[in-house]
């Protein structure tokens, strides 16, 4: 009898989105990913698998998708107040409104239990722990439903695999979680959405697959989900594509770091959606270069909805290449890309701007390169995630600026570059934007091109999302302190 009154406990999930100087009560955190509303995988799966567990009482909140404000609102706060337990999901960006949420939580309900994942907590368990009860170390699937019958059964978190606590004083870091099989990742149940959810979602996610085994030395991906890739069986996608064709969103996002790590299997799949019809609602994905040497497969890609390519290209200086651990070539990178528009894909590219084999030359090239062979671009900053390899070699060489973790989004300069003050690189990253957005380029795209108001509408978006950054308070007031530095 125990046991089914706990099925009825309390719990709520919530991923909270940034917010200015990492405030919960913040404003808005202005960027192009604040634009783009879906969720992170982890909450609405775990959703969902505790609602196949049996838990009766279970409510996810993600203020960016359930209010205008993007703040936590009474009822949900009342909500949360109310919780046995409070699951947490954070990246480094959000982490401190998190702590700031799980405080208040505990002050008014101290008998409660905060349980935190994702990658930040799952890198530096220690640090949250000052504040959590119990860390979820990388993938939680099996943990969060063992953890939650480890409370009910014995009241404590103890033996549990996959997990982090204190107990007399001192950290327990419990084994890893064994990765899930092939056969557990596919039986994992779509995730849920409430409706809120779905009619504020203007990108419907589906993560078909984990791990990757390139390992560059900036990513957090290889080491939280596993060097190997593993993928969901095609059924169990196609079930998930099915799903997101009645939801309001108009793209279905292939949110899976390289979506063609197993390209047999990629290419089946996209087979299998042109066959059953579920190539009306156009599709985004991220993908490895090498996938555009694979002439089937870009055929497929678009044939079956594929609309955007998103590519990790990072730099045109083989040296920044070599810096980052990136295993590929600036002339294979530059082929890809031409390969790609070549096959009707429009191709954003994700550029790391400022690394080591950087300089004032290169970036003008770079830029040049940008304007005359990409539809968009994303320049990012050199950003020390914790738990990736760039971090520690940074930290050992007194190049970090700053843990003020919610500046972690790609768009600060939170370390010391090697050929530029951190103000120079900040001012160059965004006059680089300035340049590729310009009007006049815009509009020189635009002519003669193929269904020109789509590709306004996605210059528009970019050209929105670029002023609202730079006019941001946060990175206003972070600019000018990086110009009184330098």
């Amino acid at each position: 009898m125990a046991g089914i009154i706990k099925k009825k406990a309390v719990l709520t999930l919530v991923e909270l989105p940034p917010r200015t100087f990492g405030k919960l009560s913040g404003g808005k955190a202005e960027d192009a990913y604040s634009m783009c509303r879906f969720p992170a995988r982890a909450i609405p799966l775990l959703h969902s698998i505790l609602l196949k567990e049996g838990y009766e009482n279970v409510r996810s909140i993600n203020p960016a998708l359930s209010n205008k404000t993007g703040c936590l609102n009474s009822g949900e706060m009342e909500r949360i107040i109310a919780s046995d337990f409070l699951l947490l999901s954070a990246i480094t960006r959000t982490i401190q409104q998190t702590e700031e949420l799980a405080l208040q939580y505990k002050e008014h309900n101290p008998g409660g239990k905060v349980i935190i994942g994702g990658p930040h907590a799952s890198y530096l368990p220690e640090e949250c722990l000052e504040w959590a009860d119990v860390v979820v170390r990388k993938e939680g699937d099996k943990t969060l439903p063992r953890l939650l019958r480890a409370f009910e059964e014995n009241g404590a978190p103890y033996g549990v695999r996959g997990i982090s606590y204190r107990k007399d004083g001192q950290t327990v870091h419990e084994e890893d979680v064994e990765p899930l099989t092939l056969e557990e990742f596919s039986n994992l149940p779509i995730p849920y959405y409430d409706e809120t959810t779905l009619n504020h979602m203007n990108l419907r996610p589906i993560s078909t697959s984990r791990g990757c085994p390139f390992k560059c030395d900036y990513c957090t991906v290889w080491q939280l989900y596993g060097t190997r890739y593993r993928r969901r069986s095609n059924e169990s996608i196609i079930r998930e594509v099915e799903d997101a064709q009645h939801n309001p969103s108009r793209f279905i996002f292939f949110i899976d770091d390289n979506f063609s790590g197993n390209p047999e299997e990629t290419k089946e799949l996209l087979r299998m959606m042109i066959k059953r019809g579920l190539n009306k609602k156009p599709f985004l994905s991220q993908l490895s270069i090498y996938a555009a040497f694979d002439a089937d497969l870009l055929y497929l890609l678009k044939k079956a909805g594929g609309y955007s390519v998103f590519l990790g290209v990072e730099s045109i200086s083989d040296e920044t290449l070599i810096s980052l651990n990136k295993k590929v070539d600036v002339r294979k990178n530059m082929e890809a890309v031409k390969l790609f528009r070549k096959a009707g894909l429009w191709v954003n590219a994700m550029m790391m701007i400022g690394g080591d084999g950087d300089t004032e030359e290169s970036l003008k090239e770079t830029v040049r390169w940008a304007r005359d062979n990409l539809d968009s671009v994303q320049y990012f900053t050199p950003t020390p995630l914790p738990g990736t390899v760039f971090a520690e070699n940074l930290k050992s060489e007194n190049r970090i600026l700053t843990k003020e973790y919610y500046l972690y989004d790609g768009q600060h300069v939170v370390i010391k570059p090697k050929n530029f003050t951190p103000y120079r690189l900040q001012k160059l990253i965004f006059d680089m934007y300035r340049e590729f957005y310009s009007v006049r380029r815009i509009l020189w795209k635009l002519i003669g091109s193929v269904h020109p108001w789509k590709k306004l509408a996605i210059y528009a978006f970019a050209t929105i999302a670029l002023k609202a950054t730079v006019k941001n308070p946060q990175t206003r007031a972070y600019v000018r302190r990086l110009k009184a530095q330098s």
